[in-house]
């Protein structure tokens, strides 16, 4: 979040972040979608998930953030309109659309442009194709606009090949590094008779 809060008083829209497993990335990364949609009424966003499954569990997990939003905290109402497999719609008049990226689709990503794209778990995504069709429908001029790619490395492939090119683009990306370190439960504390061997 101070990554991308600091990249934003920047200017910079694209955040490529790249995590070891289990550290609760996607998870606060959905809270932040919540968030963006309502706080900017009128959003086109896209979250985009590797496999069905996850696609399912990003869509229970925002339900429930919304629900126990206490009333009143964005202002006007910002409530679920429609909510199916395939988008939101909320009470602001955003919307977000829930897409595959799957392992062999090609064209997951046409037809629609986005001013908010969360990608989660992007080295799983099969087909740099569809990858390549969807980065196109990204807004590059939107005062609201706002793309987060994050996954877990997975070895030479084309996450890779977007976190280099980002590195090198010092005027629009940000790249973060969430390492395994940074989750609590995998430190020693210092009163655990394990802290002085480990330490």
């Amino acid at each position: 979040l101070e990554a991308v809060c600091k990249g934003l008083d920047e200017g910079k829209r694209t955040f490529y972040c790249l995590k070891s497993r289990q550290v609760g990335l996607t998870t606060l990364s959905l809270v932040f979608d919540v968030f963006w949609l309502a706080l900017y009424p009128a959003t086109i966003g896209a979250l985009v998930s590797d496999c069905p499954k996850t696609s399912e569990s990003n869509r229970r997990a925002i339900r429930r953030y919304i629900e126990g939003i206490p009333k009143g905290f964005f202002g006007k109402s910002f409530a679920i309109v429609d909510d199916n497999k395939n988008f939101f719609t909320f009470s602001n008049g955003s919307r977000l659309d829930l897409l595959v990226a799957g392992k062999r689709s090609k064209n997951w990503g046409e037809s629609v442009g986005y001013i908010f794209a969360h990608c989660t778990e992007v080295s799983a995504y099969g087909e740099k194709e569809g990858l390549d069709s969807f980065r196109e429908a990204l807004s590059a001029g939107h005062p609201n606009r706002l793309v987060i790619f994050e996954s877990t490395a997975k070895g030479f492939n084309h996450f890779r090949d977007m976190w280099i090119a980002a590195k090198r683009d010092e005027y629009t990306c940000v790249c973060v590094f969430i390492g395994w370190w940074s989750k609590a439960i995998n430190s020693i504390a210092k009163t655990d008779p394990r802290y002085r061997t480990f330490n």
